[in-house]
């Protein structure tokens, strides 16, 4: 879901922590974030790079590859191509595995929540601009809001 910049404000996102986990997807042949999805992501080529993870790309080059056939390749080679995946992997610090496996679920959950708040963002400027048109009455609005705030919450 893309919520786009807005009086020069980007949406909420994470731009380290959806590194981080990229980096730390490809470093060690893992994906331990099972609830991470690609569409969580707010660069397009990281939810790309992602979803060529999950789909079973063995390291960086299989990644590389995968992508490069894909017709969404551009985002990839907008980033910088094979050494941007090589930079992603470089970014990630040399700790014990237990300390970085820690720090890439934290960095999921960041990325997830950053993602929740875009949904929310998104769902507030679509009532606003219903609201302002007269599309609907504050109590729809509320109401709106409110399943928009559970459905998030959910997520």
């Amino acid at each position: 879901m893309a919520v786009g910049v807005s009086d020069g404000v980007l949406p909420p996102h994470d731009e380290h922590a959806e590194r981080f986990a990229l980096g730390y997807a490809l470093t060690f042949d893992a994906v331990p974030f099972a609830s991470l999805e690609p569409r969580h992501f707010f660069a397009d080529a990281h939810g790309h790079i992602f979803a060529a993870i999950r789909a079973g790309a063995d390291g960086a080059e299989a990644v590389f590859r995968h992508l490069a056939a894909t017709p969404r390749s551009a985002d990839l080679y907008r980033r910088g191509g094979s050494p941007y995946l090589a930079e992603l992997m470089i970014g990630v610090p040399s700790e014990t595995p237990d300390a970085l496996a820690m720090h890439a679920s934290a960095c999921a959950d960041s990325i997830r929540e950053h993602w929740r708040r875009r949904v929310l963002c998104e769902a507030i400027s679509r009532v606003q601009e219903d609201l302002r048109s007269g599309e609907c009455s504050s109590q729809e609005a509320w109401v709106r809001l409110k399943e928009a705030s559970n459905a998030a919450a959910a997520m």
